[in-house]
Parts: C-alpha cells; structure tokens; sequence
C-alpha cells in the first residue's frame, strides 16, 4: 500500500518563499533539524542565520508579479547552485503574497530542470476570497506549481475562515501557520499523498479529538464535495493520548462520508504534541475550486497559451517614437 505515497530521500531542505513562507520554513527547520532556504524581494524576509537569496527589484518600489518574475529569474544560477544539493525540496509560500505568486514556480521549474529525479513538495496558503485582485495570480500560480511538483499541499484559508466565521485573518493566520507546521514536521515520520491535496484543521488544539475532527470535516464540507475525495490521511497531534476506541470511531465515521473506493482505508500519523489535535488532508479527484480562480483556463487551450513554458515577465521595451509635430 506504501507505494502510492511519495518516499523521500536525502539530504532534504525547506524553503521559504517570501514573508510567511519564510517563517514557517524557519520553524519548522528547528525541529526536523534539517537544513532551510529563504528567498524573498524584502529583505525584511530574510535571516541571516540561515542561507538568504535576496530578489532584487532594483529601483521598482511595488513590482508587479511578472515583473517580480523576471526578476527572480535573474538571480537563476544562484537558486540553481543552492538546490543542487539537495534531493527533496519541500517548499512553503504563500500565493497571496506577490512574493509567493511570483517567485516559487521559478524556483520549482528550475529545480525540475535541474534534476528530473528530484522531489519536489510544495505547501502553500490560497487568499481569501476578499482579497480579489489576488485570486486570479493565486489560480495561475497554483497550476504551474502542481506542474512541476510531485506533490502539492494547500492551506485554503478562505474555507478555513468560512468554517470559522468569528476570526480575524491575524487570528486565522496564526492557526493555520501552526497547522502547517506540525504538518511538515511529521511527513519524514508518516506519508506524502502525490498529487493535489487539501489540508483541512481544527480551529483550536484542545482536548477533544471528537470536536477537533469536527471542525476539520466542517471545513471540508465547505471546500469540496467528499464524493471527489480519492485518498485521506490524518495526523493525529498527541495522538498517544487519544483511545484506540475513540480513534476507531473517527476512522469509520471518515470512511462512511468517502465513499470513493480509495479511501476505504484511511492511514493514521501519530505526532507528539502537548494538545490534542486532528488534521485531515484529502487528495482531491478532478478539479477543485481553485481551478475557478483561472476562469480562462476552461476557455483557453493550454497549447495556445503563449507564456506556458517560458513563464511570463514583464521586460522593459524601449520603443522609439517620432515626433510628428
């Protein structure tokens, strides 16, 4: 059964793209004692106790994402001399960040390049729904991103928010940045599912692993249709102190809501933690609500799309033009 989850190989390193990228990549590099990365175009983002690639935006004070883009690309020997180490990237950005959008299919598509047989999982956090000039970019990002990783993990904050109505996004932010943490801390210990996944969590750690699923099948249910889940894991935090019986009763309840023939069997990853908590992650079958994000990608082929293998930029084009006067 093992062989459809993804089997990482050494040596392994995080990296964090832009502002949140990079925080969670700091954190979560402490406890998997591993090595981290952190690119971003504010050096604000940057630490100096770890390796920094710094994306110079030279005199633009507020690139756009092409623009930032090409930029990134400048800088493609130095990401290519930093990945070349490295066998497994698990990389963390955030697509409602301009530097996030911008900066990781660069960073991924030139690791692909680099070395085919390397493997590439990617976490990132989609906007939420308010934030409409960032929805289109997210979508257009997130489908190169899933093109060039062997597997991908999003943190839907706007379904989280949905199913948690009485947070503020400071609030939310905190909760699933956590969550994303004990995530990538455990997947050297438990299973990657390739592919597209979801992860769906609890609004607080607390001492009830009952309510915490609930919450996590609450925010599913606000995402997607259970009938389009293919495969599912849960990680369990504290999960040595939660009964077997109590255990039992989760994985059944999860299996009658999955009625996809996949999802018969559910795996469990035990993680040590103070607090009790439960994340699911489903492997979604078929197109998500991300890919609404795109509308044009229904309308146009991707063979006509022009950008798609060299990835749009924003070049500067001086053009001469006389005065007729």
């Amino acid at each position: 059964m093992n062989d459809i989850y993804l089997k990482l190989k050494r040596p392994l390193v995080l990296i964090g793209i832009g502002g949140a990228g990079s925080k969670v990549a700091v954190e979560s590099s402490k406890s998997m004692d591993c090595e981290c990365i952190l690119i971003s175009n504010d050096k604000k983002d940057l630490n100096i106790n770890y390796r920094s690639i710094f994306i110079d935006s030279e005199p633009w004070i507020n690139p756009t994402c092409h623009k930032l883009r090409s930029f990134a690309q400048f800088s493609s020997n130095e990401i290519r001399s930093e990945l070349q180490k490295f066998q497994t990237l698990i990389v963390i950005s955030n697509l409602a960040g301009k530097a996030g959008t911008a900066i990781t299919p660069v960073v991924e598509k030139l690791a692909r390049q680099h070395s085919p047989t390397t493997t590439i999982i990617s976490f990132v956090i989609m906007p939420f729904k308010f934030e409409k000039e960032r929805i289109f970019q997210s979508g257009i990002s997130l489908k190169r991103i899933r093109d060039f990783s062997d597997a991908v993990i999003v943190m839907d904050n706007d379904a989280f928010l949905d199913n948690n109505p009485d947070l503020s996004p400071e609030e939310c932010f905190e909760i699933t940045n956590v969550a994303m943490r004990d995530v990538i801390d455990s997947i050297s210990k438990g299973f990657i599912l390739p592919d597209m996944n979801i992860l769906y969590i609890s609004k607080n750690y607390n001492d009830s692993a009952e309510l915490s699923i609930n919450d996590s099948i609450g925010m599913l249910y606000h995402n997607t249709d259970p009938e389009l889940v293919n495969r599912a894991l849960l990680y369990v935090m504290g999960g040595k102190r939660v009964p077997n019986q109590t255990l039992n009763l989760i994985v059944q309840i999860l299996s009658k809501i999955f009625t996809n023939e996949g999802t018969a069997t559910i795996p469990m990853t035990m993680c040590d933690s103070n607090k009790i908590g439960i994340h699911l992650m489903a492997a979604i079958d078929g197109k998500t609500r991300f890919d609404r994000y795109d509308p044009l990608s229904d309308i146009i082929p991707e063979r006509n799309v022009l950008d798609w293998e060299d990835m749009d930029t924003s070049p500067d084009i001086e053009m001469r033009i006389n005065n007729v006067e």
